[in-house]
């Protein structure tokens, strides 16, 4: 009897320890997801450093790279497209 208890007894000290593990893993795992966000926040086009992009103007945008001579126009109906917008992928 005392050899099935003492099975027992590791059986959950050994499934308590598993779960802290897996809970510190997942935790790390966690924070660095939220700290690398808080960085692209703050990038150029991030949510906390809007950029103003003038029409025809070249602009960069997470290392895209758009091309001078772009229009914006609207139809009769309203719809707005964007025309001659060219970009160069440079990451």
């Amino acid at each position: 009897m005392r050899n099935i208890l003492l099975a027992v007894l590791a059986v959950l000290i050994l499934g308590v320890g598993g779960c802290i593990a897996l809970v510190s893993v997942t935790a790390d795992e966690v924070n660095e997801a939220i700290g690398s966000g808080e960085a692209e926040d703050a990038a150029p086009s991030g949510p906390d450093n809007p950029l103003t992009i003038v029409e025809g103007r070249p602009f960069e945008v997470s290392g895209f790279h758009y091309a001078v001579g772009w229009t914006v126009t609207e139809d009769a109906l309203g719809d707005v497209a964007i025309q001659g917008l060219e970009v160069t992928n440079s990451r």
